[in-house]
């Protein structure tokens, strides 16, 4: 079975695709690079030229980019093949991508159940096997919390690492790129191609010299000490683990106090700040009335 049929299956099965258009694939040929050999996901906010990167809004479905991304370009040099037009709540704005132009996609790992948002078209075809990695954006937490869903790994890398350049924003204070994949290791090469200057951002930065470096340990990794008590049991059985793993592998885990810190008042911030931003970078589709599932308050 080739890439192009298991792709029309899953689709069929988990609705993974704002537009399934297998003439934007990358190439399927043998190529090289660091990820050559790779078939990565795209979520459809993210430009890739001669496709339209509708961001879960089918007005834009004309509106063809006329570059890459700067993400897209640098998975593209480093060999990997690109399936764009991946699933996403409408604007990004959501956690559920039950999308009200191109429908639900459903959870692989939980059939009949939410793949999470605003990235769950990136995590589900990750979570079914189709594609060995893909990127999502993360605002509020849309490539956590569609991970969390799917069961497979995501990570919102540290602001600035990656450049966002040929994304179509919801708030750039908060925006970030991030990829998805179905163990912790596959995101370390992705995450190595993507990070680097990207001039057409200006929160972009230049990565230390040794960040990437395989042999960085002794590492120290500090979790803030909270009340966890409202949290499920699987929850907290799963971080106690977690910093076990760590520990058993030469990493200091420490818990730290963090003052001040309220997630229920940054919660509160942070949408304040998502629905200001928002109606700025969405001004011409709210002004026409073309989203049909957010209002912003600013």
């Amino acid at each position: 079975m080739n890439l192009i049929d298991d792709l029309i299956r899953a689709d069929a099965a988990y609705n993974l695709f704002s537009r399934l258009n297998a003439g934007a694939f990358g190439d399927v040929a043998a190529q090289q690079g660091a990820l050559a050999g790779w078939t990565i996901g795209l979520k459809d906010n993210i430009a890739v030229a001669g496709f339209a990167p509708t961001a879960g809004m089918a007005h834009r479905a004309q509106d063809m980019a006329a570059a890459d991304a700067h993400a897209v370009r640098a998975l593209r040099a480093a060999g990997a093949t690109l399936i764009p037009g991946l699933n996403m709540d409408e604007a990004a704005l959501g956690g559920l991508t039950d999308n009200p132009h191109f429908g639900r996609t459903d959870n692989p790992r939980a059939p009949g159940h939410s793949a999470g948002g605003s990235s769950g078209g990136s995590a589900a075809p990750v979570a079914s096997g189709v594609v060995r990695a893909a990127l999502g954006t993360d605002t509020l937490g849309s490539v956590r919390i569609p991970a969390s869903y799917c069961g497979i790994y995501g990570l919102r890398p540290t602001s600035g690492l990656l450049g966002r350049s040929g994304i179509v924003p919801l708030a750039p204070s908060l925006d970030a790129v991030g990829p998805m994949a179905a163990c912790a290791a596959d995101l370390w090469p992705v995450l190595r191609a993507l990070a680097g200057t990207d001039p057409a951002d200006p929160a972009s930065v230049t990565p230390p010299d040794g960040w990437d470096a395989d042999d960085a340990l002794p590492l120290r990794i500090g979790v803030p000490r909270l009340d966890l008590s409202s949290c499920e049991p699987a929850v907290r059985a799963g971080l106690s683990q977690m910093m076990q793993v760590l520990r058993d592998r030469g990493i200091a885990v420490n818990e730290v106090d963090v003052p001040g810190w309220s997630p229920a008042a940054l919660r509160r911030a942070a949408f304040l700040l998502t629905e200001c931003e928002g109606a700025v970078a969405l001004a011409a589709d709210l002004e026409t009335g073309q989203l049909s599932s957010w209002s912003p308050n600013c």
